[in-house]
């Protein structure tokens, strides 16, 4: 990463309570300590597809993977506050959650801890249509910040001011 002007990673953790933990935890160990080493910065992105009982097992990680200690060298920080990244709320697949209360739960509690929260959301969360559920829009306004997922809606970078184009169109309509 340093090499190539990279500051910032965002390591991807799904559900670590599955089989998969024990190797995700090694991850993140190795993530971290190669951050420090190298003066580079990560932050986890909690991805829920699939993750039923994300409510209560997201805060539970929080806990055991770093617990709340805000002062690791290659934590990456908003604001001067932990970043953290929840992916999936709202995608209209039946693998991701899509019930708001649970949802703003995870996220107010993220925030009480100190984070700054980046929501990995729906193409269309402003209309809950086609990848998004209605009824999501206070889960997306809680978040500090969104990304939505973009992949795949456009087949070359030329088509990237016409999809911008739509959703301008679509938001003062």
């Amino acid at each position: 990463m340093q090499q190539n002007g990279c500051d910032t990673a965002a390591l991807q953790r799904f559900n670590p309570t599955g089989d998969e933990g024990p190797t995700r935890d090694a991850v993140t160990l190795k993530v971290r300590s190669a951050a420090e080493a190298h003066g580079r910065k990560f932050y986890i992105m909690y991805d829920v597809s699939g993750w039923t009982n994300f409510q209560a097992e997201l805060k539970t990680d929080w806990d055991e993977q770093d617990g709340g200690d805000h002062g690791i060298v290659g934590l990456c920080q908003a604001e001067r506050q932990a970043s953290r990244c929840i992916w999936g709320f709202g995608f209209g697949d039946g693998n991701h959650p899509v019930t708001s209360a649970p949802c703003l739960d995870v996220i107010s509690w993220f925030k009480a801890q100190g984070c700054y929260v980046i929501g990995g959301v729906p193409t269309y969360w402003r209309q809950g249509i086609n990848d998004s559920v209605a009824g999501m829009l206070s889960v997306y306004h809680a978040f500090d910040m969104i990304s939505p997922w973009m992949v795949g809606r456009h087949r070359h970078h030329r088509r990237s001011g016409l999809v911008l184009h739509q959703r301008q169109r679509a938001r003062s309509g």
